[in-house]
């Protein structure tokens, strides 16, 4: 049986349809990300009062968190790509090191946004006493929970602390346009002044901006060095 090696061209064709495949799924990590906390209802911290606001919009308080939760895992692939192919000597150490830190704070984000979404969409369905509801959501939400612990105090600052670090390290690189470092900390100081709601669409749209630019200069570099 006589087989035919893959011709130069086709095997460029195959390598360009699987970069864009792996950069589309990659730069949905921003769009979930952002949307989630866009579409993200505005409750108030008192739990009871949060359990009845909820109640109308239930579905889209967990579909929210259920989207920033996957786009945070997504985003730590989009950081170790950066990490990879965009900084491949010069700001490498800083580069691990904020990788390594955001992504444990996405992590540990993503875990807090998936159980509190999942509690208050449990306590707030229509077969379960309020009373028993807000108990349970209220013992999740204390300072001595691991539900929540992450989320209050571990995974913003550490996902801050890497992001700048990242965002460094790809100015010390000079592999992609300047603006694009200086995006992603403007991107970060206004998520967490937004925090959610509308204006959220605002950093989404730069964080698309960014990320696209970031990924195709990843993909030429990865075209570059293939054999």
């Amino acid at each position: 049986m006589t087989t035919v090696a893959p011709t130069a061209p086709a095997l460029a064709g195959a390598a360009r349809r699987w970069m864009l495949t792996v950069g589309a799924l990659l730069l949905a990590g921003p769009v979930l990300f952002d949307l989630g906390y866009a579409l993200h209802p505005s409750l108030p911290m008192d739990v009871e009062a949060a359990l009845t606001e909820v109640a109308d919009v239930r579905t889209r308080h967990a579909a929210a968190k259920v989207m920033v939760a996957f786009g945070g895992l997504l985003m730590i692939a989009l950081l170790l790509t950066y990490r990879r192919w965009l900084v491949p000597a010069r700001g490498r150490g800083l580069a691990t090191a904020g990788t390594a830190l955001a992504a444990i704070g996405l992590a540990a984000n993503s875990l807090s946004q998936a159980a509190h979404g999942y509690l208050l969409y449990w306590a707030s369905a229509p077969g379960v006493a309020p009373s028993a509801g807000a108990d349970v959501v209220a013992a999740a939400e204390a300072d001595t929970s691991a539900v929540t612990l992450p989320v209050s105090f571990f995974s913003v600052p550490l996902f801050a602390v890497g992001l700048v670090l990242v965002a460094v390290a790809l100015w010390r690189a000079g592999s992609v346009p300047r603006w694009v470092p200086v995006g992603m900390v403007v991107a970060g100081l206004a998520a967490g002044t937004i925090g959610t709601g509308p204006l959220m669409l605002v950093v989404l749209a730069l964080d698309v901006a960014i990320a696209g630019t970031a990924l195709a200069h990843a993909a030429r570099r990865a075209t570059d060095v293939a054999p």
